[in-house]
């Protein structure tokens, strides 16, 4: 509830807008302020969010996705840190591993929105990835362009990388 000496209109939409349950101005009578009161505190209360199940780091080759912390961990103790879009899109990417992923289907698991074809939020996402990736093991990739279809990920392991070719 938010109780202010601003009775703007604009000011009370936007109040709400940001989250408030209620938006009383002041010079209202304290029998309604209990009433508004009480009458929040008959919501049923929030049901708790269920936990999250944190599934065991992935072990792939040479690296380590450490799915509690969100991280990449090379052989030799090196962190990369991933932002919550790379994770999820190397999550998703590994979970269809040798096969290719489309920019659409990246964009709606990843970014919860349909893919645009003037968005480059997925290109810059893999981008980004293959950078990180490449800071660990610079002589590999392991994110390839399919032209026209999307990406395929072809997972850390030495026999499963594919050479970086100079094109």
């Amino acid at each position: 509830m938010t109780l202010t000496g601003n009775s703007d209109p604009t000011d009370r939409n936007v109040g709400l807008e940001f989250g408030a349950d209620d938006y009383v101005s002041k010079l209202v009578p304290p029998r309604e302020i209990l009433a508004r009161l009480r009458s929040l505190l008959r919501r049923p209360p929030l049901s708790p969010r269920p936990a999250i199940p944190v599934s065991p780091p992935i072990v792939a080759g040479q690296l380590r996705l450490d799915t509690a912390g969100r991280e990449l961990l090379g052989l030799a103790g090196e962190i990369v840190h991933l932002t919550s879009a790379e994770y999820g899109t190397l999550r998703y990417l590994d979970d269809h591993r040798g096969q290719s992923v489309s920019r659409d289907d990246l964009s709606i698991a990843v970014l919860h929105r349909r893919f645009d074809a003037f968005d480059r939020s997925i290109d810059n996402l893999v981008s980004r990835l293959r950078k990180k990736i490449e800071a660990i093991g610079p002589d590999f990739r392991a994110l390839k362009t399919v032209r026209g279809e999307g990406y395929v990920f072809l997972g850390f392991e030495a026999n499963d990388l594919v050479k970086e070719d100079n094109d």
